[in-house]
């Protein structure tokens, strides 16, 4: 069976199968032991010839042996699964929809530089009442059906219609959904936080710089983070749970320490960053995207010493991936339009945030035939389809193509390509992930707090 191996300059390795995915982690005893499990060396064996080497306890060694011997029986030594069908892809037709996002309103008091939905350059067509958005949360609640449940409501600004926002708020929390509400902050005030946090609403609030110059390279105004922040305190003084969204791009990615300070001066529950994509407004910027590498390292060097901050910054890109490459997820596709999906203020559905374009509305949401439509969608269907062993001449060659996945379509189709071609930054993203294992090497242990619950959700919490 294929296995690569990486040697980093501080002495540790990182052993990779690709076809799995396998990660393990460590150094010259982990090889020896990889070594000999493959020769079928029996653990024993191992164990004792370990423990003469080094001297170290016999029942930790055994624990050590047994433990590598246990994944490379489930993963390696057994025979490959069909790379069609793995319990870790969620992978049928219809779709597990897990979380949605409802763009509230189209109205906003910003023009940012990278906004997706500013792209969209569809008919102005109404938006929603009060009514129809209740309508609309229900229907939502009845399609999402797979953890975490998650409902994002997001805009424009979603703030600016705040009784269509309750509204949305009060129906998708008598369904059983968790809320988060993504904003800018310029018009929270007392009542509104403290709606939010008597409905346990996860509220994020842009803020893309740890001044008013940084923050403007996005918002297009110095106000914007003074508006942020009053935001960000008035939230907390609620008792809302109260994340901080930095948008990581080229001319900011060197502040991120900075602001893991600041959010935690601030108090705020979780800082989480989201990588440029070029799609929208950003397509047009002079913002440029960072290399996933230099952001993964920066954010590294940042929590790698405080279990704090990692469980601040779980919902992060390098959290994530971490997680999923530690529980051996087996990603085939992005799954856009499969386990998430955007509704956008007329009640119009769309694959994802990323796929607000033309020629991938699906349905309204209000339709009397909603579940059949979220089942039998012609563009819905193609895109669950979707599979990275197939999807072009490229992926299916890659050795990280199941920590990938093809990665975005959205941004794939912005920059100028089609659903099956190569994710627009592919070799940017390959280097960001081998940048990952190297982490992983030097700090086994990172974001691993996911003990009493299936590592999974780790991944997909998507709070």
């Amino acid at each position: 069976m294929q296995k690569i191996k990486f040697d980093w300059k501080n002495g540790k390795i990182t052993l990779f199968w690709p076809d799995h995915p396998l990660v393990m982690a460590g150094d010259a005893i982990l090889e020896n032991v990889v070594q000999e499990l493959e020769k079928g060396t029996d653990t024993e064996i191992i164990s004792n010839d370990i423990v003469q080497k080094t001297g170290e306890d016999i029942r930790e060694v055994r624990e050590f042996v047994q433990h590598i011997h246990d994944a490379l029986k489930e993963s390696v030594f057994l025979p490959p699964k069909d790379n069609k069908s793995s319990a870790s892809e969620l992978k049928p037709d219809t779709g597990e929809l897990a979380m949605a996002t409802l763009n509230l309103t189209r109205k906003c008091n910003l023009k940012c530089s990278h906004c997706y939905a500013g792209g969209n350059k569809s008919p102005k067509e109404r938006e929603m009442t009060v009514a129809e958005i209740k309508s609309a949360v229900i229907k939502l609640s009845e399609l999402i059906q797979h953890k975490p449940r998650l409902f994002i409501i997001s805009g424009g600004e979603p703030t600016l219609e705040k009784e269509k926002l309750k509204a949305a708020v009060s129906t998708a929390r008598e369904n059983g959904l968790k809320v988060r509400l993504n904003t800018n902050g310029y018009f929270m005030d007392d009542d509104l936080s403290k709606f939010l946090s008597d409905n346990q609403v996860l509220t994020q609030v842009s803020l893309d710089g740890i001044n008013q110059e940084t923050n403007a390279l996005l918002r297009g105004r110095a106000d914007a983070f003074d508006a942020a922040i009053t935001a960000i305190k008035r939230l907390v003084n609620s008792h809302c749970r109260t994340r901080i969204s930095f948008t990581v791009h080229s001319a900011n990615v060197n502040q991120i320490p900075d602001m893991l300070n600041m959010a935690e001066q601030l108090g705020v529950e979780q800082f989480t960053t989201s990588s440029l994509v070029r799609i929208g407004n950003a397509t047009e910027g002079t913002i440029k995207p960072v290399e996933f590498s230099h952001e993964f390292s920066i954010m590294y060097d940042a929590v790698k010493d405080s279990p704090e901050r990692q469980k601040m910054t779980k919902s992060t890109l390098l959290a994530e991936t971490i997680t999923a490459i530690r529980a051996g997820i087996h990603f085939v596709y992005c799954g856009t339009g499969y386990s998430t999906c955007c509704i956008d203020s007329s009640g119009d559905v769309y694959p994802c945030i990323n796929m607000l374009r033309e020629g991938y509305k699906t349905f309204n949401i209000n339709s009397d035939n909603y579940k059949w439509e979220w089942e039998n969608s012609d563009v819905l269907r193609k895109l669950r389809r979707t599979n990275v062993d197939e999807l072009n001449d490229t992926c299916p060659k890659c050795e990280f193509r199941y920590f990938c996945g093809g990665y975005c379509r959205g941004e794939t189709l912005e920059c100028g390509g089609t659903i099956t071609s190569p994710y627009a930054r592919c070799k940017a993203r390959k280097r960001g992930l081998i940048q990952i294992l190297k982490i992983i090497a030097e700090s086994p242990k990172i974001y691993n707090f996911y003990k009493d619950q299936d590592p999974v959700m780790g991944i997909l919490h998507r709070e």
